[in-house]
């Protein structure tokens, strides 16, 4: 069975029979339109493809990941359409899959868990998984345990994002503009959802939907308030810069820092107000961002870089906080220059992942994702699914969360929804948020991780 789940040439030709015959699959959905019986049909010729290019009618258990996938889709447009009653819920974790086409299988166990007929040992591609999973009606993936009787759950929020555009300023800002209403019609659907069919009071939200939303503002439920999770994830990583630094037991004067928007931008002011002993060195392609980013903080201890490699290049500690994906094989083939980070510690809050950990240890690099974990006795944040939001691109470890997440449920179960975040974090809102997230129980996640597994960070010799 193994050997078979590892056989490239079968899956190739899986995928070859899908792609041959079902060329309409290609085609970028629209955002919010679900349709459960398009997801049933794909997977019918998913498995009729691999019964075909197999002869078996039961290849690596296909029959029972098609009755799955049938079943889970099913439950979730009936629970949706209001057909059947869901479970109530005090809060929701907004989230839209990070598998964007032309990123290959990486992040494929983030959606196989629930429909697994789109794994990659049925031919699937990466651009066939997402096309698919942007027809999923909004749906709870998975539960938080909770405190008494007040749970949360985590949502998939149906998105389609195109991550090749990411890589191009223009391509991005053009795939924003050409997408953006109906992204935020897919998240009202979302909380709408939370609201009449979970019982939510406030929705948290995940990855790249506070930036489509104007952190929330357009998200219009009654009865419900949102929060972008940014204030967690701010706090949560400038604490585990704190714990990176002093792990490695040196004095690095500057910190290098990528990307000045939501996120980088409210952890740099945050950290230049609350260590003095550091400068940070910036680079973002946007330079009007660097530009307020200077103007709310002392100007002389930020350094502005012009390209990224200059960030790496003049630090030993980088903070990542960017919307696109860094090939370092490209970008020593862009520059004609080799990247040594011999000794360096990337700290990459971005999600997708912007470093290729591979690629980042192959240049004597050490990189971590920003995670937090639910140490209380409570174990609130615990999932009793066991869902980590993927095996080779998610959390590891029982209790691991993300800051983003551990906001929300922060919030609702100290019962403190006047702190939810809905503009630019000030260092009193990550203060606030942060006391939230040590009242629960929420730290800095031992061991360090990246990519679902742990990472070794040694005290720098």
């Amino acid at each position: 069975m193994q050997t078979k789940r590892s056989d490239p040439g079968i899956q190739a030709a899986i995928g070859y029979q899908l792609r041959r015959r079902h060329t309409d699959w290609d085609e970028a959905p629209k955002q919010a339109t679900f349709s459960r019986a398009g997801i049933i049909n794909r997977a019918e010729k998913i498995r009729a493809a691999v019964e075909e290019v197999t002869g078996s009618s039961d290849h690596l258990g296909v029959d029972a990941a098609f009755e799955e996938t049938r079943s889970f889709v099913d439950t979730a447009f009936d629970i949706y359409e209001g057909k059947i009653e869901s479970e109530q819920y005090g809060w929701v974790f907004a989230v839209p899959g990070r598998n964007e086409t032309s990123q290959g299988n990486e992040y494929e166990t983030e959606v196989t868990p629930f429909l697994p007929i789109l794994s990659s040992v049925y031919g699937v591609d990466d651009k066939t998984r997402q096309h698919t999973t942007a027809r999923l009606a909004p749906c709870v993936i998975e539960t938080h345990k909770g405190r008494a009787s007040m749970k949360g759950a985590v949502v998939w929020t149906p998105l389609y994002v195109n991550a090749a555009t990411r890589l191009d300023t223009n391509l991005w800002r053009r795939f924003v503009v050409d997408n953006t209403a109906g992204i935020r019609h897919s998240v009202n659907r979302t909380a709408e959802f939370a609201a009449h069919r979970l019982g939510a009071r406030v929705m948290g939200l995940g990855a790249s939907i506070p930036s489509f939303t104007q952190l929330g503002k357009s998200i219009k439920q009654e009865g419900l308030i949102t929060t972008t999770g940014h204030a967690g994830t701010v706090h949560l990583l400038n604490e585990t810069v704190r714990h990176v630094v002093e792990t490695r037991g040196t004095s690095e004067k500057t910190i290098g820092l990528l990307g000045a928007g939501s996120i980088g931008s409210s952890w740099a002011e945050l950290h230049l107000l609350t260590d003095r002993k550091h400068r940070v060195s910036v680079y973002d392609r946007n330079h009007s961002q660097v530009d307020r980013l200077r103007r709310k903080v002392e100007q002389e201890r930020v350094d502005v870089e012009s390209h990224e490699f200059n960030v790496l290049e003049s630090s030993d500690i980088i903070v990542s906080a960017i919307n696109r994906t860094l090939d370092l094989d490209e970008m020593e083939y862009q520059t004609d220059r080799q990247i040594s980070l011999q000794g360096k510690v990337i700290i990459d809050d971005s999600q997708p992942g912007a470093f290729d950990r591979k690629q980042v240890e192959a240049r004597g690099g050490t990189l971590i994702w920003v995670v937090g974990q639910d140490t209380s006795d409570a174990q609130a944040l615990h999932r009793p699914g066991g869902y980590s939001f993927g095996d080779t691109a998610g959390l590891h470890g029982k209790g691991a969360v993300w800051g983003c997440e551990a906001e929300v449920a922060a919030i609702c179960l100290e019962d403190r929804l006047d702190l939810a975040v809905s503009s630019h974090v000030t260092h009193e809102m990550a203060t606030n948020i942060g006391a939230l997230c040590h009242s629960i129980g929420v730290e800095v996640a031992r061991p360090l991780q990246s990519f679902g597994a742990p990472v070794q960070l040694n005290p720098e010799s």
